[in-house]
């Protein structure tokens, strides 16, 4: 069923706000008790849900939200091709793992929440749409690992958690954070990076999507750096739309796997690598000059993967550089006339880039007509491409790197 089809099914409209009248309905319904603490408690979440009017409101203020994430099933190529067992945390009244049931009828999806009233809405909800592929479990995520063990092909966690944590002290760079400073012991970053861990199977995936400040970002890999989960940065996508020297985020996924290497030396570079890359979903992007610029430092100390240089006849000199540094790569075009530069996250598509520098060099000698060349590969991209990803046929990717 088409996205925005199944949303319409429930009862939900695209919405522009949170209005005044829902604000006194949510009031009614705590019968003048103070409203809880922090919009994703799960005193919150009962009183959102404590009716199927309540729950539809709350509901169609994200209805874009949702949209846009049921919709990525079908954007990206990274998700699992016929998952069999789906787990979805923190996922409310389970739009998502209902959708996923549909979507897979083999396969079984379990819902955690720790609010009452969503899991009972979304109870109802599934037998009325006879979702029968469906289970729904009130779980806080300290209560998981102890009980699950790790068999889910695809783990979600869309907007499960609080990550837009601020600094105790004014802070003008990130790297000024200690660990110790960084940590967050009383918050469910890590409860929640824990459970994912304990939930997902060797082969499996965790898929995080959710708004965060630099800081909650920083907690998240650290979180993440305690399990046995990486990031796999060949998936990983930062969306973002640029207008008039803007840049907005939009959605935001990160996709992690088990036993997967890091390409990356700690969470700071981690971050680093998020906040440099303008967009990556597949292929390469390149971002405003002035957007690079301020992180092509980072690339001083990097390591060298491509470079090749010309001299035409004509009087045009170019190069083309790859650089590797804080899990990104740097594609650098330059010429006497100027240059573009372009970063790509995936170390597994450093294939494709080679690909492309060498249809660029060919086009370029033959405008040189007969201008001398030269480049060279690192040979540390073979061991990288073989240890790093699964895109492309092996044999392949080898001939390319030699």
């Amino acid at each position: 069923m088409e996205a925005r089809a199944f949303l319409r099914s429930f009862g939900l409209r695209p919405a522009a706000s949170l209005d005044d009248a829902y604000w006194r309905s949510v009031a009614m319904a705590s019968r003048g008790r103070p409203f809880p603490e922090g919009p994703l408690s799960p005193e919150m979440g009962d009183l959102q849900f404590a009716t199927d009017d309540l729950a539809k409101r709350t509901l169609s203020a994200d209805f874009d939200r949702f949209a846009d994430h049921l919709e990525a099933f079908d954007k990206y190529s990274c998700w699992p091709s016929s998952p069999k067992q789906i787990c979805d945390l923190g996922g409310g009244c389970g739009l998502v793992g209902m959708y996923l049931a549909l979507r897979y009828p083999d396969a079984k999806v379990v819902v955690y929440d720790w609010s009452e009233k969503p899991i009972a809405i979304g109870r109802k909800w599934a037998r009325g749409k006879h979702i029968h592929n469906i289970e729904f479990a009130q779980r806080g995520y300290e209560e998981i690992p102890g009980e699950a063990s790790g068999h889910f092909d695809l783990v979600l966690a869309y907007h499960a958690v609080d990550m837009m944590a601020k600094p105790s002290r004014p802070v003008h760079r990130l790297s000024e954070m200690t660990a110790e400073e960084a940590s967050d012991p009383d918050g469910a970053i890590r409860p929640l990076v824990r459970a994912a861990d304990s939930l997902t199977a060797d082969n499996g995936l965790v898929v995080v999507c959710n708004p965060w400040s630099w800081l909650g970002l920083l907690q998240f890999f650290l979180a993440v750096r305690e399990t046995s989960l990486a990031v796999d940065w060949s998936c990983t996508v930062l969306n973002a739309s640029c207008h008039e020297g803007r840049t907005t985020l939009e959605q935001q996924y990160l996709f992690l796997r088990r036993g997967f290497p890091w390409i990356t030396d700690d969470a700071w570079e981690d971050v680093r690598a998020v906040s440099a890359c303008g967009c990556y979903s597949g292929g390469l992007y390149e971002v405003p000059s002035g957007a690079v610029d301020s992180h092509v430092e980072l690339f001083s100390s990097g390591r060298l993967f491509y470079s090749w240089e010309t001299s035409g006849r004509v009087g045009e000199d170019y190069r083309v550089r790859l650089w590797a540094q804080a899990g990104l790569l740097l594609l650098e075009w330059t010429s006497t006339s100027g240059y573009s530069r372009g970063f790509i996250h995936s170390v597994a598509a450093v294939s494709e880039l080679l690909a492309l520098a060498d249809k660029a060099r060919a086009e370029v000698e033959e405008q040189a007509q007969g201008g001398e060349s030269r480049g060279s590969v690192h040979p540390e991209i073979r061991n990288l491409l073989r240890r790093y990803g699964d895109g492309g046929d092996a044999r392949e990717r080898d001939e390319l790197a030699a």
